[in-house]
């Protein structure tokens, strides 16, 4: 359990860098998903990069309550309303990916200690 556990951030990380790469190759835009290699909006780049036509359940929690918890309790919504970049964006990814794999990092470390 605790495996799949660990396999699950290490994928939610990955999705969010692809995320990050995709806004800064192809773009960012406030509202609306678009198509694949076009500019997109937040939720449109997480869907390019897990191109999958459903998400796991377990998955798509961790990822947004990873989101959550970097933005400080405000949606993902509310975050594009306020952004001004598209680098802004990416950042944000990128950060919630780096924390991941943080937390990865310490609970496998924990896991091999115990």
């Amino acid at each position: 359990m605790e495996e799949n556990m660990n396999l699950r951030v290490i994928l939610a990380a990955n999705i969010f860098l692809k995320a990050a790469g995709y806004i800064r190759k192809y773009g960012w835009q406030k509202s609306g998903m678009s198509v694949h290699g076009k500019p997109r909006c937040s939720m449109g780049a997480l869907a390019s990069a897990y191109q999958k036509e459903k998400w796991d359940d377990d998955l798509a929690y961790l990822m947004y309550k990873s989101l959550y918890d970097e933005l400080d309790g405000i949606s993902l919504t509310q975050f594009n309303e306020q952004v001004r970049s598209v680098l802004e964006v990416a950042l944000l990814f990128e950060r919630v990916a780096s924390k991941l794999k943080a937390v990865n990092k310490k609970n496998t470390i924990y896991s091999v200690l115990t």
